[in-house]
């Protein structure tokens, strides 16, 4: 007790010291701006701001990252919300039910329900990665290449349920969005595949212009090419200002509760991600509802179940940092490689030699929840207002937000032209009424689940045994079943009460 006290103590030297109290909000403030910018993705935030902490003291420097991560999931909620505009791939799943939201005029509540499940689930994630770093590193190292493949798997039946009634449209478009991710070149062969001699397409499409050209630029496309619903400020109800009552945050705890231990969990497994651990909490939480048929509507419980899910994925990602040495993600992966530079190695030996920092750096992530209440407690006036904007101002405004963030991801005027065709494809998804969702989600899982299938293979010597080798992977399996039973016996209900 004694030692733990003065390892505390020592922390709290490391940490309060007016570097690092600048830091923690400098970080989240550049986080959120970035974030808040189509385009501009967390971890890719946490790379531009690296060269700049060279010189910073290790503390100092690890706190201003963390920030910069975590405001940057958080902000990308905002544009999601206002603008239908998700500002990284984490903050898509809350376009389905926040720009609805705006439209009915209650893009306050939308943005207050973003920020009070951001910033609990951040509570959990730091949490768990303070009580249970050890335990789920371990759970992490369970997850090979069939286990992954079963989550994955089960995964894309839980996200077909996100079409609702539309079970066969959503199949169709989470199957394009499968197709979609298989160009480029093979990742274990290098041979090229539906590239047709486009040498930008053999590193396959960017996630990002995609993302921003389905949502963004479809909408605005969308009123161009269909006059009955042209963009007029009438169309449009501004901010009325209400707040999220007590009532309406009580009744969605549960949500976000869940959707918060959904994303610690996820996160801590290398290579999930935020987008991901999103859409399987939004995805559950629609299926278990009693209000299902609002969500994809403007319900407050969709936001709340993906943003408390893709905030929890932050701090458990750096778990198989601290206790392995493996980076649990991208923007983990950019502020190891920080670790590395100020001469810290993580692992198993940096609680031994190091565990003051350890400590200081968890102080400062739980401070960090803290301020960045606070930041979005005093932004949401200014954004909720962001909506008044009028019609002939804002969309070219968007618009041009949309251009600079497709350019931006990685400087190539081929993504340019990959938003817009994904813009008029938002537009037939919308004529043909097929949803957009399971379509960018079977995208964005598509190469972890080819890539697992692979593995599980190799290493199996080619045998289907392998997929089921372990207890996590035929639990996966199990519950996949499950949802194939579920789902079709809620499409077989209404034929049953009818005969009857």
């Amino acid at each position: 007790m004694e030692a733990l006290l003065q390892t505390t103590q020592a922390a709290g030297t490391l940490l309060f010291t007016p570097a690092n109290l600048a830091a923690i909000p400098a970080g989240l403030l550049i986080g959120v701006l970035i974030g808040a910018l189509p385009g501009m993705s967390a971890p890719m935030g946490t790379a531009l701001v690296l060269p700049f902490t060279f010189f910073m003291p290790t503390v100092t420097a690890l706190l201003l990252l963390l920030g910069v991560y975590k405001g940057g999931i958080y902000g990308g909620s905002i544009p999601a919300i206002l603008f239908n505009t998700p500002g990284t791939v984490a903050a898509s799943c809350s376009t389905l039910d926040g720009y609805p939201l705006t439209r009915q005029g209650k893009s306050r509540k939308a943005l207050d329900m973003a920020l009070y499940a951001s910033v609990f689930a951040d509570v959990v994630s730091n949490g768990a990665l303070i009580l249970f770093t050890g335990s789920l590193a371990r759970l992490a190292l369970e997850f090979g290449a069939a286990e992954t493949f079963a989550l994955v798997f089960f995964a894309l039946f839980v996200v077909a349920s996100i079409s609702g009634d539309q079970l066969g449209r959503g199949v169709i478009t989470l199957l394009l969005g499968l197709l979609l991710a298989t160009i480029g070149s093979d990742a274990y062969f290098g041979s090229e595949r539906f590239a047709f001699g486009t040498i930008p397409l053999l590193s396959g499409i960017s996630v990002l212009p995609l993302l921003v050209g389905l949502f963004a630029l479809s909408e605005i496309f969308y009123r161009l090419l269909v006059p009955a619903h042209a963009g007029t400020d009438e169309d449009r109800n501004p901010a009325t200002g209400q707040h999220l009552t007590r009532s309406e945050f009580m009744a969605n705890f549960p949500v976000i509760v869940k959707g918060s231990l959904i994303g610690t969990v996820l996160g801590a497994i290398p290579g999930i991600g935020a987008a991901p651990a999103a859409f399987f909490s939004y995805s559950e939480a629609r299926r278990k509802s009693r209000n299902s048929a609002l969500f994809g509507k403007g319900s407050l419980e969709g936001i709340a179940a993906a943003e408390s899910a893709n905030n929890g994925v932050c701090s458990s990602s750096f778990i198989p940092v601290l206790a392995l040495g493996i980076p649990g993600g991208t923007a983990a992966a950019v502020i190891m490689g920080a670790f590395i530079i100020h001469g810290v190695t993580p692992g198993p030996l940096l609680f031994r030699e190091q565990l003051d920092l350890v400590y200081a750096l968890y102080l400062g992530l739980m401070l960090g929840s803290v301020v960045l209440l606070a930041i979005g407690l005093v932004g949401v006036r200014l954004f909720a207002r962001m909506v008044d904007v009028p019609s002939g101002i804002l969309f070219p405004s968007v618009t041009v937000m949309c251009f600079f963030g497709g350019y931006a991801a990685k400087g190539d005027t081929f993504d340019i032209q990959v938003m817009v065709l994904a813009g008029l494809l938002g537009v037939v998804f919308r004529l043909l009424k097929l949803p957009p969702a399971p379509f960018l989600i079977g995208f964005i899982l598509g190469p972890l689940l080819e890539n697992a299938f692979r593995d599980t293979l190799l290493q199996g010597g080619g045998s289907l045994a392998s997929f089921f080798s372990s207890w996590l992977a035929l639990g996966f399996w199990a519950m996949s079943a499950l949802s194939v039973f579920l789902i079709g016996r809620t499409r077989l209900r209404p034929h049953d009460s009818a005969g009857g």
